[in-house]
């Protein structure tokens, strides 16, 4: 499974290319952060992405990896960037407390003594800090690892095809 991409990019190595077929090479789950990552490999075409991934494990050694391109590319002279992590999370409104400190300044009482030892009540201005608290409700990042229903590799296609459609167009991305 991959995607057959038309459209002008620069590779690694500075080479202008008209069109390249992206493969992923790699999935993991972070569930401690809940994010599907992937690793991107860019070939000249299918056939030479099915060489690079052999059948058999025994095989990996002598894998052909002279097509694909080298990263990063770039796009009409600006940096794209390789789809970050994809987020399994959706967004959640929660209560939090939140708290604040001000400062208020208060006269307080002391007592001295005269040198005769008589005591004297007196007062000065102290600053006295305040802490308030309050509820606040806020949208956070529910990790949800159920949003991949069926095949984490047709989910990660899905939104790799996604990425590649707001880059190149969506008659420039087709599935192959």
């Amino acid at each position: 499974m991959g995607l057959q991409i038309t459209g002008s990019f620069i590779d690694g190595f500075e080479n202008e290319h008209s069109d390249f077929y992206a493969r992923i090479n790699h999935y993991s789950i972070d569930k401690h952060l809940g994010n599907l990552n992937i690793t991107i490999g860019h070939f000249t075409n299918k056939e030479e992405a099915e060489d690079f991934s052999p059948t058999y494990q025994e095989d990996w050694a002598s894998a052909d990896g002279t097509s694909m391109y080298g990263w990063p590319y770039s796009v009409g002279g600006a940096g794209v960037e390789v789809p970050k992590p994809f987020p399994l999370t959706e967004p959640e409104t929660v209560s939090i407390i939140q708290y604040s400190a001000s400062y208020e300044d208060q006269l307080i009482d002391f007592i001295d003594f005269d040198d005769d030892g008589v005591e004297i009540i007196s007062q000065r201005t102290e600053s006295i800090e305040l802490i308030t608290s309050s509820s606040v409700d806020v949208v956070k990042s529910k990790i949800n690892l159920d949003l991949i229903t069926g095949s984490v590799y047709e989910y990660a296609y899905l939104k790799l095809k996604e990425f590649y459609v707001d880059t190149y167009g969506v008659n420039n991305v087709n599935d192959n």
